[in-house]
């Protein structure tokens, strides 16, 4: 139907931030701009080249890996002049400013596109409206498995899956367990918090994703209503929608206080709503032969990929 992210420069995003930068503060914030890179693993390379922890970098949301991309972070106890001085061979760093605490998950406008499709043998339709769904890039691997066995404390077939998925993360793992072969809480202390966390946010986002789809067999929304992100303290008014939330919960075997991961409290997770349609803007679509252009603006958390995907239905 299409090729999408042949190469790098054909997804170009930059992230839309709602960041006021100040003069002085205790976190320096820079552009940064990887290509061919997740936004975990140019964070690792950034942390390990000034010789830092990569807690101590933050970011307001994860980009694409076979992509260019550009977003801010925030760095603790660095200077201008050690950062501006590292050397990548695909990262680049530009100064934004500073600011007096780190930059959180979420705290942006959202992103602008640039997407080249190549091959394409079907004429792309323009929709009113684009469901919300998150995209596949959210389920690599064994994402949602990994998320569901941390949800329910199966916290010995997280570590399987996690060597199945990961071995960069996995090594890190295995030495611990040889020494202490059941200690699995711990051997996952070892791990970015945030990448157990957006493991459990696959999850979600997974079950979002699948209430949607249930909904939409009975129902065509006029308006942008919010659908619940399933989690603790989640109070449903809908009613259609709460029967389907508990029936996926049921088939999963879970309750509302599963999130609440008790061994391992970071990784808790509050129930949220998600709005059913994009918020996108500023929509340019252009053709030529098997080549399709697309610009666009999306709100926080919304997938160019569903866009694209969408256009072909």
């Amino acid at each position: 139907m299409y090729t999408i992210k042949e190469k790098p420069e054909d997804f170009v995003v930059e992230e839309v931030t709602n960041v006021e930068p100040s003069k002085d503060g205790k976190f320096i914030c820079f552009w940064l701009k990887k290509t061919n890179l997740n936004t975990l693993q140019a964070i690792e390379y950034i942390a390990k080249a000034l010789h830092t922890q990569p807690k101590f970098i933050n970011f307001a949301g994860t980009k694409d890996k076979v992509a260019i991309t550009t977003q801010l972070i925030s760095i603790k106890g660095k200077n201008r002049v050690q950062i501006e001085k590292l050397k990548f061979k695909d990262i680049d760093l530009r100064f934004f400013g500073y600011r007096d605490e780190p930059l959180h998950l979420g705290e942006l406008d959202g992103n602008k596109f640039k997407i080249v499709l190549r091959n394409v043998i079907r004429k792309a339709v323009k929709k009113n409206n684009f469901i919300n769904y998150f995209g596949e890039q959210r389920f690599s691997d064994y994402n949602i498995a990994i998320g569901k066995s941390l949800i329910k404390s199966d916290f010995n077939i997280a570590v399987q899956l996690i060597e199945k998925s990961d071995s960069f993360y996995f090594r890190k793992l295995e030495a611990y367990l040889d020494k202490k072969p059941n200690d699995f809480v711990n051997a996952l202390k070892l791990m970015p918090k945030k990448l157990l966390k957006l493991y459990v946010n696959s999850y979600q986002s997974y079950m979002w994703n699948e209430t949607v789809k249930s909904y939409l067999k009975n129902n065509q929304p006029g308006e942008n209503i919010e659908v619940p992100m399933i989690g603790f303290g989640l109070n449903i008014e809908n009613l259609e929608l709460k029967e389907i939330v508990n029936r996926i919960m049921k088939v999963d075997r879970l309750n509302f206080r599963d999130f609440i991961v008790r061994a391992l409290p970071d990784l808790s997770a509050e129930g949220d709503n998600r709005k059913i349609y994009m918020d996108i803007k500023e929509f340019n679509m252009e053709q030529k032969g098997k080549t399709l252009n697309l610009n666009f603006q999306l709100g926080k958390g919304s997938y160019a990929t569903e866009v694209v995907r969408q256009l072909f239905e």
